[in-house]
């Protein structure tokens, strides 16, 4: 029983600093407490007493799952006709960040004297787990860097894009918008439960074959097709909501290793600062987009910033931005990514090591 219980602490030592960090950034008014809150406190626990807690990897996926299954239920035969009709500039706006990423990447790495493969791996916004796993396929890769590089990239943009949405660029009525509540009891139907347990199940099998980030875009598509051929889908209730923010927020808080951080201060630093000009790039296409578009500030800020598509729309959820039409951007750009850019270079680098 002692045993049991030792085995267990690690677990509710980690739910415990997560709770406890929400609750507090929920009561000093910080954007997205449920989310940065845990990260913050498991980085700050695990930096300051070197102990290790633990969470199952199934926590992330969960909240994956719940937060597709919002997205899909925004997805419209509306807004996916706005999204084809934007798709010029949802290519336009991909191949700039990309290439802009790069530029920069290039310039400050390569001054720092490391190598090409490093750079472009670990400057390209492409997803996290999908650019570590191609990575570590190519020699010239020091993927412990190619990690760390995407990581302080991905903490910084989630750390600084809520705070520019909510204080900044989002709109008095998209806020208004997202203070709807939707409660939790009426939800429970076993119409509604069946179609939460399919968009598990959906997840898990194209996760089978591959397909980038299986259990967001499997609930998304399921819902999705619901709401277009069945009407209206219930929204997820608020603690749901709630819930996506705390399981992600503890999944990037234990990804993150604060002895990486001090070993790679320099490169942490000039990572932190090339994803702020990145993410004034994006303020500055977003601008271009809300000119030549009918989208909020706030929706094109988040479909263009260069993170990942589940903390975008984590962020859309808390100022009531088109979550449709920040999934369509962010999705397209993860599949230009994984599916164009990144086999490309990977080709490029192992085809120069066979003529090497």
């Amino acid at each position: 029983m002692k045993e049991k219980i030792r085995s267990l602490s690690p677990y509710v030592e980690t739910i415990l600093i997560s709770i406890i960090a929400g609750l507090l950034f929920n009561v000093l008014n910080i954007p997205l407490p449920w989310m940065l809150g845990p990260m913050s406190g498991l980085i700050l626990w695990r930096g300051f007493t070197k102990r290790s807690p633990k969470w199952p990897g199934q926590g992330k996926n969960i909240g994956l799952i719940f937060i597709g299954y919002m997205i899909g239920v925004s997805v419209t035969t509306e807004t996916l006709i706005q999204i084809g009709q934007q798709l010029h500039y949802i290519v336009m706006v991909t191949v700039l960040t990309i290439l802009i990423s790069l530029i920069i990447g290039s310039i400050v790495f390569k001054k720092m004297g490391m190598k090409w493969a490093d750079v472009i791996f670990g400057s390209i916004p492409g997803g996290l787990s999908q650019v570590a796993a191609l990575s570590e396929e190519v020699k010239q890769v020091d993927s412990t860097k190619v990690i760390f590089m995407q990581m302080i990239r991905i903490i910084t943009v989630i750390f600084v894009v809520p705070f520019l949405v909510v204080h900044q660029v989002a709109l008095r009525d998209d806020a208004a918008a997202s203070s709807a509540y939707t409660s939790l009891l009426p939800w429970l139907s076993f119409s509604h439960l069946g179609l939460l347990a399919m968009c598990g199940v959906v997840g898990f099998a194209i996760s089978k074959i591959g397909f980038p980030v299986s259990y967001l875009t499997g609930p998304l598509l399921t819902v999705a097709v619901f709401n277009i051929l069945f009407g209206s889908t219930a929204e997820l209730p608020s603690l749901f909501t709630l819930a996506a923010q705390l399981l992600l927020g503890t999944h990037f808080g234990l990804q993150m290793d604060p002895n990486l951080i001090r070993k790679s201060k320099w490169i942490g630093m000039f990572t932190f600062l090339c994803s702020l000009v990145l993410i004034i790039v994006s303020l500055g296409l977003s601008y271009f987009l809300t000119n030549v578009t009918q989208m909020s500030m706030a929706t094109a800020f988040l479909s263009t910033a260069p993170g990942g598509l589940a903390e975008m729309t984590v962020t859309g959820t808390g100022v009531g931005a088109d979550l449709a039409m920040i999934s369509g951007y962010q999705l397209f750009r993860i599949l230009f990514i994984l599916f164009l850019a990144l086999p490309f270079i990977k080709w490029l680098f192992v085809k120069n090591e066979q003529v090497q």
